[in-house]
């Protein structure tokens, strides 16, 4: 009974592994399409927004390939929060010289939202006039010279909403880059020509237009993810997201076990918060890939002493579905080296490390789910954010961010870190929060199942009171119960 109940769920699992294999060689074919594809002659002023914290590995090298880019008319805006950080230094060094017309900003302390969107937003007005689309670009990645103009050309046709990419973490040769690399790699072909894509925040075009048609300032209002809170300001106003494999960013990024389990978890946290529907049946593959393993190894373990040869047909069948993950990981690996031609002696000498770890990526993906599941409190670049508390604002306070909220409530979406708002000492200011919130029609709507239930209630006892005692026949009795 053990053995069928184990064939029936590695089945299952072979089954969902053989498809996860098919679309990696989707993946691969979608990229040779889109290699031989000639690029729209779309090239308009543009702004290129680059948020910056702290000295990323390699930072120099990174924020000079934005500069160095094959684009006739851009101008790079580095944004940092704190003028004493490390990265203005560097920032400002490379303005200076740049051929590029770039300047430094320095967005000053978030208000009730992340400090990376915070950047962004300041990025945004900051942009000069002419400039016709935005560019959103992270500090740890290497774009290529003709990443600007391939990302931008596909705004081309005005019923896109973004054109997005995303990176390859390029590993170091150790186990744990290999891992890194590994885990981020179903994420590169997750997206494809369909209306799934999302925005990711080191790689998205946008229009100029488009940004304040669809009014991403508002969605950006009290969130934590910037890429995310576009993506649904973007699926709101029915706008699709295309994906741009060939602008793959290419990142060097050096870790340790603890940075590992933080990042990863901070992104499923994030996509529990900002898209449960996608979560919970990822979740649910999850961990049910790891069950199935580990209920084998228990059973094999079991059968070992009695029967060695079964014990052996089970380990063989986990082998098998495990070296279907590996396989996914050759045709990925595949897709990389064409993307990405410039890194491709470093990605054929370290090919092995991201192809076999990739076995390795539901077991970190499950003790992510688990974490994710058990908090609602992330650290990103040294500030703890933490979802779905109680914050009490007084009169000042909610001047600096009370707005915000209000229009986000206006809006009709939910902002994840702001659960519950009581405007303190403040009467008129809470009146007016009542009037414009959609408040009142539930409240008023519970009052009113409140005193229905109570009538009932009540009725009730009347009735069983006269039905007991046999004085319903009454006309008196009867004309008073009515009333």
């Amino acid at each position: 009974m053990e053995l069928t109940v184990f064939f029936i769920l590695a089945g299952l699992l072979a089954v969902q592994s053989l498809i996860a294999l098919q679309d990696g060689a989707r993946f691969l074919r979608f990229v040779r399409r889109r290699l031989q594809q000639p690029l729209p002659a779309f090239a308009p002023p543009t702004t290129v927004v680059c948020p910056c914290k702290g000295l990323d590995a390699e930072l120099e090298v990174n924020l000079r390939a934005v500069l160095e880019q094959d684009y006739p008319n851009y101008e790079v805006l580095f944004v940092v929060a704190d003028p004493a950080d490390p990265a203005r230094a560097v920032c400002e060094r490379l303005a200076r010289t740049s051929s590029v017309p770039a300047r430094v900003l320095v967005a000053g302390p978030p208000s009730g939202r992340a400090e990376k969107v915070n950047n962004l937003e300041a990025g945004v007005k900051a942009a000069r006039a002419e400039s016709e689309a935005f560019v959103f670009v992270d500090s740890d990645g290497r774009p290529p010279r003709g990443w600007l103009r391939t990302l931008v050309a596909y705004l081309a046709d005005p019923q896109v909403g973004a054109a997005s990419t995303f990176r390859w973490y390029i590993p170091d040769g150790d186990f744990l880059s290999g891992l890194q690399s590994a885990w981020n790699g179903p994420g590169m072909t997750y997206m494809g020509e369909w209306s799934r894509n999302f925005c990711w925040g080191g790689g998205t075009a946008i229009r100029r237009e488009t940004f304040y048609e669809i009014d991403v300032p508002r969605y950006w209002a009290g969130c934590v993810s910037d890429d995310l809170m576009l993506t649904r300001a973007l699926r709101d106003a029915g706008k699709p997201i295309v994906y741009v494999p060939q602008c793959l960013v290419a990142t060097h990024h050096p870790t340790t076990w603890a940075k590992l389990l933080e990042w990863t978890t901070r992104q499923i946290l994030l996509t529990r918060v900002y898209e449960p529907r996608l979560w919970w049946p990822a979740m649910g593959v999850h961990l049910f890939f790891c069950g199935v393993f580990l209920y084998g190894f228990f059973l094999a373990a079991r059968l070992l002493p009695t029967a060695w040869q079964t014990s052996a047909t089970v380990l063989l069948t986990l082998a098998a579905i495990a070296a279907l993950a590996v396989a996914k990981g050759v045709y990925r690996q595949a897709s990389v080296l064409l993307l990405l031609p410039q890194h491709r002696e470093e990605l054929r000498r370290t090919w092995w490390s991201p192809t076999l770890q990739a076995a390795l990526v539901p077991w970190l993906m499950a003790v992510n789910f688990i974490l994710s599941a058990l908090t609602r409190r992330m650290t990103w670049r040294g500030i703890t954010y933490e979802f779905g508390y109680s914050e009490v604002l007084n009169a000042e306070q909610w001047t600096s961010i009370g707005q915000e909220i209000v229009a986000g409530v206006e809006a009709g979406y939910y902002q994840p870190h702001i659960f519950k708002v009581f405007a303190f000492e403040d009467v008129e200011l809470a009146n007016e929060n009542l009037a414009r919130a959609p408040l009142w029609p539930q409240y008023m709507q519970q009052v009113a199942v409140k005193n229905i239930a109570k009538l009932e209630f009540i009725l009730g006892i009347t009735h069983g009171i006269t039905e007991a005692i046999g004085i319903g026949v009454f006309p008196h009795v009867t004309e008073k119960v009515s009333e």
